[in-house]
C-alpha cells in the first residue's frame, strides 16, 4: 500500500483550493444574483482560507516527508493522472467551463461538479495517507461537503 506524508497531500489540498479560490471569484464577477454573489464570495473566502491554513501547516512542519518506498518522479505522474480532469488541470479547465455556463443554474451545477470531483479527490488521499494524518484529510472532506450543501439550497432557490 501506498503512503503519501502530510506534505503531499498538503500541496495537492494547496492546488485544489486554489483552483476553487478562482473558479469562485471568476464565478462572482460573472452572476447578477445578489444571493449567490454573497454565496461565490464566501466560498471564494473559505478556499482561500483553506489554502492558507494548509500552507501554515506544511510550514510548520519541521520534517521532510517521510522516506517514501518508491521513486517521487513516478507519484507525480500518478499524481498528475489523478488531478488530470476538466475541473484540475485539463484542457478544460473549470474556469473555462465556467465562461461557457449559459445562466446562473449551469454555474451553480458546474459548482456542484467540482467540489464534487474534489470529494472524491480527497477520498481517494483518505485511503493513500498514513493513518495518522487521516484527521487533516477528514476535516477537508467535511468542510467540502458543506460546500454542496450551500451550493445545492441556493439552487433551489434560483428560478
Amino acid at each position: 500500500m501506498v503512503f503519501y506524508s502530510i506534505n503531499e497531500v498538503l500541496e495537492m489540498a494547496i492546488q485544489i483550493e486554489k483552483s476553487g479560490y478562482q473558479f469562485y471569484s471568476k464565478s462572482k464577477e460573472k452572476t447578477k444574483a445578489e444571493k449567490l454573489k454573497q454565496l461565490f464570495d464566501f466560498l471564494a473566502g473559505e478556499e482561500l482560507r483553506h489554502m492558507e491554513a494548509f500552507n501554515e501547516i506544511k510550514n510548520r512542519l519541521k520534517t521532510t516527508p517521510y522516506t517514501l518506498p518508491f521513486d517521487w518522479e513516478e507519484v507525480k505522474l500518478y499524481l498528475k493522472v489523478i488531478t488530470d480532469s476538466h475541473f484540475f488541470t485539463g484542457e478544460d479547465k473549470v474556469l473555462n467551463l465556467m465562461e461557457r455556463a449559459k445562466n446562473e443554474k449551469e454555474l451553480i451545477d458546474l459548482a456542484i461538479a467540482f467540489e464534487k470531483e474534489t470529494l472524491l479527490f480527497y477520498y481517494e488521499i483518505l485511503n493513500l495517507v498514513a493513518q495518522e494524518e487521516t484527521p487533516v484529510v477528514l476535516k477537508l472532506i467535511n468542510e467540502e461537503k458543506a460546500h454542496i450543501k450551500k451550493l445545492e439550497t441556493i439552487k433551489g432557490e434560483i428560478k
